[in-house]
C-alpha cells in the first residue's frame, strides 16, 4: 500500500470521523471503515459494512471512494 492512500485513510477519519479508521486482516482478506464496528456481524439492511478486498490497498481505496461510517465489520453470514 502506498503512504498516499494511507494518509488519505488518516485525513479522511480525521476531517470526518473524530480520527476513527480500523484496519483488519484476515486470513485471505482485508477489511477497511470508518469509525470503530460496534458488532461483527448485522443483517440490518440500514448498517453499514467495512470494505473488503483481497489486499490492504483494495479495501482502502473501496472505503475512500465511499467513506462511511461502519456499523460492522460484516453482513456476510458467519455460520
Amino acid at each position: 500500500m502506498t503512504e498516499d492512500i494511507l494518509q488519505r485513510l488518516i485525513d479522511t477519519a480525521d476531517e470526518h470521523f473524530d480520527g476513527h479508521v480500523t484496519i483488519m486482516k484476515f486470513t485471505t482478506k482485508w477489511r477497511v471503515g470508518f469509525g470503530t464496528p460496534g458488532q461483527v456481524y448485522s443483517n440490518r439492511t440500514d448498517e453499514v459494512e467495512m470494505m473488503e478486498g483481497k489486499t490492504l490497498e483494495e479495501a482502502a481505496t473501496k472505503a475512500l471512494a465511499n467513506p462511511r461510517r461502519c456499523d460492522c465489520v460484516t453482513k456476510d453470514t458467519i455460520y
